[in-house]
């Protein structure tokens, strides 16, 4: 994911990437979101807003995240603690991040292309195999 990007989701929720400025303590997520495209942008920025509610509303121990990365062709999140209600929102948004494209944010499928599993459209994974071909 683009730096830019990057910094707009720690800055918008910060509390859920505290984790980010306490590098000596989680060294994992000093190393930012481990995602190769944009195209899961808008969804893990609706997931931080809805985990955020659900914390504020229930008052409930502010939860940070440790990892977000993609594992498999999907959105994977680690966070500080266990809680029923926010594990299945993040179960859901992994879950559809397997029908987004993570490059561009169309709809896509999971795909096998050259021996990685991906989450992407019919375009870009085109445009992957084209870029491919021409370095050959």
């Amino acid at each position: 994911m683009k730096k830019e990007l990057q910094e707009r989701l720690f800055q918008r929720h910060s509390k859920l990437f505290r984790q980010r400025e306490l590098s000596k303590r989680e060294p994992i997520m000093s190393r930012g979101i481990e995602v190769e495209g944009d195209g899961w942008y808008w969804l893990l920025d609706k997931l931080c807003e809805c985990i955020q509610e659900c914390i504020d509303r229930n008052r409930l121990e502010q939860i940070e995240f440790t990892q977000v990365k993609e594992k498999l062709s999907k959105l994977c999140i680690y966070t500080n603690y266990d809680n029923e209600k926010i594990n299945g929102m993040i179960w859901l948004a992994g879950h559809l991040s397997g029908y987004i494209c993570e490059r561009c944010g169309a709809a896509g499928n999971v795909t096998r292309l050259e021996g990685l599993i991906k989450a992407l459209c019919g375009n870009c994974k085109t445009d992957i195999e084209n870029e491919r071909k021409s370095l050959y």
